[in-house]
């Protein structure tokens, strides 16, 4: 009876487990893009700044 209790309560937690891996897994592909994109605009933020800071002091 134990046994049997903690094999279904294991085959639970690794269906938990494939289900919530399966869920992010799908949310990634559905967010990539916009991630990616982005993640662009953060890297290229600062160099946004300083050139306009260089052509700002050129004036």
């Amino acid at each position: 009876m134990q046994d049997d209790l903690i094999t279904r309560v294991f085959r639970a937690y690794e269906e938990f487990q494939s289900t919530k891996k399966a869920l992010l897994d799908e949310l990634e592909r559905k967010l990539h893009p916009f991630l990616e994109v982005l993640g662009a605009i953060i890297m290229l933020a600062p160099l946004l700044w300083i050139f306009s800071l260089l052509l700002g002091a050129s004036e």
